[in-house]
């Protein structure tokens, strides 16, 4: 495959992979997780702020395919970085409330994700670090072999 062909494969590589991200972020997690925790989540997001961020997330994944290390693997980092502030963002630094009615009355109730938010932020983080890391020793490797 020549040159232009892997660069537009790559490319559509990380569309795809941006829109997993957009899966995963915008309608997995506001749509099905939160309303099975809580029957009526209040809606604590904007959707526009949330679908720019994810716009912006599948923008930084195309160019961590189409560009060479070890800048892609800066934009990979970036990528992690965005989606645990979209994670943030979404569940409200990981405190979702809403109403649950029980016995005809109205309940209000808080989950509390913030240690599994903190979790998932840490090996995101961390792995994006050790990959970035290691992306950018095998390019100087191979720079000077050359």
């Amino acid at each position: 495959m020549d040159r232009p062909a892997r660069m537009v494969m790559r490319g559509l590589i990380g569309l795809l992979i941006g829109l997993v991200y957009y899966f995963l972020y915008v309608v997995l997690l506001p749509k099905y997780l939160i309303p099975l925790l809580l029957a009526e989540p209040e809606t604590i997001y904007s959707t526009s702020i949330v679908e720019a961020s994810v716009i912006i997330l599948i923008m930084v994944s195309i160019f961590e395919r189409v560009l060479e290390h070890p800048v892609a693997a800066a934009f990979r980092l970036v990528s992690k970085v965005l989606g645990v502030i979209i994670l943030f963002y979404i569940t409200n630094g990981g405190l979702i409330t809403g109403s649950v009615e029980y016995a005809g009355e109205v309940l209000y109730a808080t989950v509390d994700l913030r240690i599994l938010l903190y979790v998932i932020a840490a090996g995101s983080l961390v792995g994006g670090l050790v990959d970035a890391g290691s992306a950018i020793v095998r390019y100087s490797d191979a720079g000077a072999r050359r």
